[in-house]
């Protein structure tokens, strides 16, 4: 029976059929929830929407094409960003190389020289368009790729841990290997059992247990046909090698490890497990905290890679836009977007940061700069002298009318006062 047991990394001595079905129970219940963590993050990445801009205009030209609708011939842009952020959070590196015909495709392996001074050179690059590879026979410097580096401390000490269950279980696996090499049997005899054997003379010798299990071991290993005699009160059966989890158990293991991966990825735990409420802004927080830096990382590139520094000077920007992700409420938002209107956004940027496309029309692009919704090139003052809002220019005409109105009644009022007071009014 002793066998059976297994001392572990502290020490103690435990079965080791519970260790093997925790450890892999451990391992499963990781995976799995690191490819939740990854592929939550990579799908917000892939809903956004890649921006061109050039002061407050937005470009809608063939590198927003390539960027957002189609990166390569057999790829569409949420396809691929989704792979690029999927290989860039489990490998923290990912390489996309723009090929001489603008189309982007995502670099499976490569090989960098160390320059530091210098632009490093890449070669044997394998490229893949999601499904298939193929190695291309040329070099590209730092200028024609997009190099996408991320590095997470608490990432890597999950994985660590992982690392550590999958090793405790593959030690339990090779000592279970060496145990299951041979069947083990278990024979069971009562207590006042007693059994003999003729000897050679021919006379009943008592055996001890020991030379009774030493004969039937003899017997199993025979490559003869053999017939072991089963009296009353013995019994010999294979030993039972099933070990399994109890459900608690394994329920109380899979919510301390989605917790511990959420942690690692920076994902509100409520997100995560799906426990989200109306009036929860764990939305925001996992916009905020694990997909915003992974934005960052994209938009720095493209803006080192695509726009450059000079144009980058001059006004231009590319960056993750992640409007498109969040869904938005216009009835709930109603009230805020009015407000925004008021301060000074167009009809446009309002349309654009709830996930419709721009109208491009003169009075969707015209800016409110009062309360009263007037519009550019107000007199100074905040007088409707140079608005061209009609809507503006009648309430205020409706405003003056009613405060004439009033001076008017108050003018009479006190004029009738007067009578009163003079000597002989009445």
């Amino acid at each position: 029976m002793f066998e059976w047991l297994f001392r572990d990394k502290s020490g103690e001595v435990t079965d080791i059929l519970d260790v093997i079905a925790v450890k892999l129970n451990q391992i499963q219940l990781a995976k799995l929830a690191e490819e939740k963590a990854v592929n939550m993050i990579a799908n917000a990445i892939a809903k956004s929407e890649i921006v061109l801009s050039t002061g407050h205009e937005r470009r809608r030209d063939s590198s927003y094409y390539r960027l957002n609708i189609r990166p390569n011939d057999n790829q569409t842009g949420t396809d691929f960003w989704y792979g690029v952020t999927r290989k860039l959070l489990k490998e923290g590196d990912c390489v996309v190389v723009r090929m001489r015909n603008g189309m982007y495709y995502m670099a499976e392996n490569y090989v960098a020289t160390n320059q530091v001074l210098y632009q490093k050179v890449y070669t044997n690059v394998t490229v893949t368009d999601g499904i298939d590879t193929v190695s291309l026979n040329r070099a590209f410097l730092s200028d024609d790729v997009i190099h996408l580096r991320h590095s997470n401390p608490r990432l890597r000490l999950f994985r660590d841990s992982v690392l550590g269950a999958y090793n405790d279980a593959l030690a339990a696996l090779n000592k279970m290997a060496a145990v299951t090499a041979t069947p083990r049997l278990k024979y069971k005899v009562a207590a006042n059992m007693s059994f003999r054997s003729k000897g050679e003379d021919g006379k009943d010798v008592i055996l001890t247990i020991d030379q009774v299990i030493s004969k039937l071991k003899s017997q199993l290993e025979s490559n003869e046909v053999t017939i072991i005699r089963e009296t009353e009160g013995t019994s010999l059966e294979y030993m039972d090698t099933k070990s399994a989890v109890p459900i608690n158990e394994l329920k109380n293991m899979a919510e301390e490890i989605n917790n511990q991966c959420a942690m690692s990825y920076d994902i509100p735990i409520d997100v995560f497990n799906g426990k989200i409420t109306e009036k929860s802004d764990a939305t925001n927080e996992f916009i905020t905290y694990a997909v915003q830096p992974i934005a960052e990382v994209i938009s720095d590139s493209l803006n080192s890679k695509i726009v450059g520094e000079r144009d980058y000077v001059r006004g231009e920007r590319a960056f993750v836009w992640m409007a498109r992700f969040k869904h938005v409420d216009l009835i709930d938002s109603a009230n805020s977007l009015d407000k925004l209107r008021g301060i000074g956004f167009n009809f446009d940027e309002i349309r654009e940061s709830v996930g419709y496309e721009a109208l491009n029309t003169e009075w969707s692009q015209a800016r409110a700069l009062t309360k009263n919704y007037t519009t550019e090139g107000l007199g100074e003052g905040g007088s409707a002298e140079a608005a061209e809002d009609p809507a503006a220019e009648e309430f205020s005409n409706r405003n003056q009318k009613t405060t004439s109105k009033h001076k008017e009644r108050r003018r009479k009022r006190y004029e009738g006062t007067q009578k009163v007071l003079q000597p002989g009014g009445e």
